[in-house]
């Protein structure tokens, strides 16, 4: 742990598009619990989904599928049930070869970092999560996660990530650094919100051009330079 006088970094790390890519079986599978439990189509579209906690994301779905709203809510807990159950079923038992080019070696670097502590936000609900982080060999790198059915902002996400890292490593707020990587401009956003350093990476769905509107403090194309990328953090961290 830090002393409460030890400068710290705490980067808060996205997990799908960003670490790793498995949109496509987070798409079917909501759309089958979708139709499943509220018994309406999916019409929200697939971009709109990016960086959105699932929660969020079906809360959207049913609005525009004129479910209304004490049904969505009554049926929310067996939804998020029916998605976790569907993604454990649907995805492969292995997930290492889903990583994304230099994750883990990007990982690696940061978490033998002197004061520097990692925590993931993904808008991914908790047991779907789990399974990912389990098969893909990324959960001892997170002891501290925030999970999409927490909040239906990515913001309040990331500021759930800060209270338990500080209660976790024992490091002071008002001598942290908060740094955030993610592949969706509203990742960009959030970390605005909670006024971070920005990392953004185009190895999700959303292109270079697009995050670069959004004025990151860092974009990267992906992860797959692993030294430039460590050290365009950094560089940004000390300025």
């Amino acid at each position: 742990m830090a002393s409460n006088t030890e400068h710290a970094t705490l980067v808060i790390c996205d997990l799908d598009g960003t670490l790793i890519s498995v949109f496509e079986y987070h798409v079917r599978c909501l759309d089958k619990v979708v139709a499943e439990v509220w018994g309406i189509e999916n019409q929200l579209p697939v971009h709109q989904r990016f960086g959105i906690p699932q929660r969020e994301t079906l809360r959207r779905i049913c609005e525009i599928g004129g479910v209304p709203r004490p049904v969505y809510e009554q049926r929310l807990g067996l939804a998020m049930q029916r998605l976790a159950h569907e993604m454990s079923a649907s995805l492969p038992a292995e997930l290492s070869s889903y990583l994304l080019p230099g994750a883990i070696e990007l990982l690696n670097k940061l978490q033998i970092k002197p004061a520097t502590y990692l925590a993931l936000a993904t808008g991914t609900i908790g047991p779907t999560a789990e399974i990912i982080l389990a098969r893909s060999g990324l959960k001892p790198y997170f002891p501290v996660a925030v999970f999409g059915h927490e909040s239906n902002t990515r913001s309040d996400l990331m500021r759930l990530a800060i209270e338990r890292s500080i209660g976790y490593y024992g490091i002071d707020r008002e001598d942290m650094q908060v740094i955030t990587i993610g592949d969706a401009p509203s990742d960009i956003e959030a970390g605005k919100a909670i006024g971070a350093l920005i990392v953004a990476v185009a190895s999700g769905k959303v292109s270079t051009l697009v995050l670069s509107q959004y004025n990151p403090d860092v974009l990267l194309d992906d992860f797959s330079d692993v030294d430039i990328a460590f050290r365009s953090i950094f560089r940004t961290n000390a300025q």
